[in-house]
């Protein structure tokens, strides 16, 4: 084996993306934890640039200056939609070709694993992505209503987009070495029921998500909604969300993948967890200042 064959097979793609996940985790906590940091979640109507909230430190205040527009959240899903639809087209050229594909698969060969794989659930993860791209990418174009004066930090958008791309970064890692190596694709049956309810799940948020965006778009711009599951929760949007990527690391338990990519499924979702729970906090507390403030802020009877 040469150099290039050792530098290929050493550097693990999932490893990289369990660490850029983790780091993300631990830095929405650590701004949390510290009261004069907190700004850096905040945006749109929770977003405050008093100088109590600065604390005198000049350096947040530069930081908190660094903002970008809310409806750049837009950009978020063409990236998600783009790199799904690459994803497929893909997919398609390797199920496809009979060109040699040597190179491409010195790359993955760190990645195979038994050859009882499934890829059910692979592609049942893809396709639930590629429809969560389609789906906020229309509500971003064509229903959401951002504020031309709303804003958000800088780091809350690249944070954002970091979390898309490495969450189909590691679907491509899932699928891609079962098509090159001709691993086994069929269905795994005993998954059968316990698919078909988590697709279900998944499909019950999605739809409760689209008409909790469009009801929330037929407000008035910072009018507290108090309809469907908002009459108790700030953000029950945002707990369709947690709800939709729970799903998804559910799924990846069934595949027989490496521990790393599982593991990238369940950090996409602590991910969500912890940026929409803190988002909802806020939210609420800002809800609270109006006096209407909700019972719970994302969670039933938790949070």
């Amino acid at each position: 084996m040469n150099l290039i064959d050792i530098l290929i097979q050493s550097f693990k793609v999932d490893y990289l993306i369990s660490l850029i996940l983790i780091i993300s985790i631990l830095s929405i906590l650590v701004i949390k934890a510290i009261p004069s940091l907190n700004i850096l979640l905040q945006y749109g109507k929770t977003l405050t640039l008093s100088s109590t909230n600065l604390n005198s430190y000049s350096y947040i205040e530069n930081l908190s200056k660094l903002t970008v527009p809310k409806k750049w959240f837009l950009h978020f899903y063409i990236i998600y939609f783009t790199l799904c639809i690459n994803l497929g087209f893909i997919i398609l050229l390797l199920s496809y070709s009979d060109t040699n594909t040597n190179f491409i698969k010195s790359w993955w060969k760190s990645y195979i694993f038994e050859s009882n794989n499934s890829l059910s659930n692979s592609l049942v993860i893809y396709y639930l992505i590629f429809f969560q791209s389609i789906r906020r990418l229309y509500e971003s174009i064509y229903i959401t209503k951002f504020s031309s004066t709303a804003r958000i930090n800088i780091a809350h958008y690249l944070v954002g987009m970091m979390f898309y791309i490495t969450i189909t970064l590691n679907t491509f890692i899932s699928i891609i070495p079962q098509f090159l190596f001709k691993t086994n694709l069929k269905h795994i049956p005993n998954n059968y029921i316990i698919q078909f309810i988590l697709i279900l799940i998944f499909i019950i948020a999605s739809f409760d998500q689209f008409f909790n965006h469009y009801y929330l778009a037929s407000l008035k711009k910072y009018t507290v909604p108090t309809n469907r599951l908002f009459k108790y929760l700030a953000a029950p949007h945002y707990f369709d969300e947690i709800i939709i990527y729970l799903i998804i690391a559910i799924l990846s338990c069934l595949n027989n993948n490496n521990f790393a990519t599982k593991l990238n499924y369940w950090l996409s979702f602590t991910f969500v967890l912890v940026n929409l729970t803190i988002s909802s906090i806020e939210s609420n507390n800002y809800y609270k200042r109006q006096n209407v403030g909700k019972q719970w802020s994302i969670i039933p009877f938790i949070i």
